[in-house]
């Protein structure tokens, strides 16, 4: 798993304008029942518009249910406890956006599409896509995918 994680890494990372942080802990906070994870990359998305933190998972299995109900307590399990966090820690300000991206198996995109196909905030990515720079290199020149 590692060297895919590397791959997206480098996907996220080749423009120059996305900064990541991987396996970032977002602490658990008891008293408002929120964070308590560690997704495989937080990436500040440095474009001027919108700015974004992405919060960025990959995986290689064929089932999805782990990362759907992952995605489904998004916002207490990632976007709030890390929004507070890094606006406390002047890293971004109120007016950056939160999303997802996950990276799954190219057979497994159109299922994990359709299942959050309601959800403008949540994207899926190839892997496979992801793990060939000729294969993405005029594309990510327009930012993460959207």
């Amino acid at each position: 798993m590692h060297i895919f994680e590397n791959l997206v890494e480098q996907f996220l990372t080749v423009d120059g304008r996305v900064f990541v942080s991987p396996q970032h802990d977002i602490a658990w906070d008891s008293d408002l029942n929120e964070g308590g994870s560690s997704p495989d990359f937080v990436a500040l998305d440095f474009r001027p518009t919108p700015q974004e933190v992405v919060i960025v998972e990959v995986t290689t299995g064929a089932a999805l249910e782990g990362i759907f109900k992952r995605i489904a307590n998004r916002e207490t399990r990632w976007y709030s406890p890390l929004k507070k966090k890094l606006v406390k820690d002047r890293v971004i300000d109120d007016s950056w956006a939160f999303r997802f991206l996950g990276f799954v198996r190219r057979p497994n995109i159109e299922e994990a599409q359709q299942k959050f196909a309601a959800h403008s905030d949540v994207r899926f990515y190839s892997l496979e896509d992801a793990a060939f720079s000729y294969a993405y290199w005029d594309s990510r020149k327009n930012g993460l995918p959207r």
